[in-house]
């Protein structure tokens, strides 16, 4: 955020930081506030190969993480996935270890027949 203009601001004390958008919005109070934003990945090898990917570059999957080409699955920082938050067809980025862990684990079983579907 600092080099696009906003700013960080201190609470008041050393036991909170609030971190003040351009907008005028204020972020919730926290000890740490940490924002990792506008991931993009670098998926040309994928698009070249003929996967459907996104505008922004990232691979589509279905629920079982299965790409838009037969017998190839796609996990991880790349992939966007549907929100089980929104509750929608809404899709979303989830570029974090966990998620990318489950993942894999679940491409494992679909890929031995197990049919999981990633929620």
């Amino acid at each position: 955020f600092l080099p696009n203009g906003d700013e960080t601001v201190n609470g008041g004390g050393v036991t909170s930081t609030v971190v003040e958008l351009k907008s005028g919005k204020k972020l919730a109070p926290a000890q740490l506030t940490i924002l990792g934003m506008g991931v993009k990945p670098d998926t040309k090898i994928v698009q070249d190969a003929g996967i459907k990917c996104t505008p922004r570059g990232h691979i589509v999957v279905d629920d079982y993480m299965r790409t838009s080409v037969e017998n190839v699955w796609a996990a991880g920082d790349a992939v966007e996935i549907g929100n089980p938050i929104a509750g929608t067809d809404e899709k979303w980025v989830v570029p974090l270890a966990g998620p990318a862990n489950r993942q894999g684990r679940m491409i494992a079983d679909n890929i031995y027949g197990m049919s999981r579907k990633y929620k």
